[in-house]
């Protein structure tokens, strides 16, 4: 059973494609099955062979910082985490950890030239 989306239950982040099998109760299971949160891994592995799994926000596709403010609680968090950054709990804290990685990436390519 793979997450289709991230999922926050009893204080641990679940991220797509993880296993959540063993992890949550059975009436959550049922739930999230029903809503489409949750796949067996035959039918997961079924729809990735239609579609390709792009992940949200690919590296070269980063939101500008606007877009990154109009995004929910949940989305930043992922987004921060992806980029390897532990996501604060305050979302002005989170814009301004998401302002500083920007800054940090367009200075980036200033350093190697």
């Amino acid at each position: 059973m793979k997450l289709t989306k991230p999922l926050n239950f009893g204080g641990r982040l679940f991220m797509p494609g993880e296993n959540a099998k063993g992890a949550l109760p059975l009436d959550v299971i049922e739930q999230l099955k029903a809503n489409g949160v949750i796949v067996d891994e035959n039918e997961s592995n079924e729809e990735t062979e239609k579609t390709p799994e792009t992940p949200p926000q690919a590296s070269s596709e980063e939101p500008t910082l606007e877009e990154f403010i109009d995004l929910k609680a949940q989305e930043q968090k992922v987004i921060l985490e992806q980029l390897g950054i532990e996501a604060a709990t305050n979302a002005e804290k989170r814009v301004e950890q998401y302002r500083e990685w920007l800054a940090g990436r367009k200075e980036e390519p200033d350093a190697e030239l």
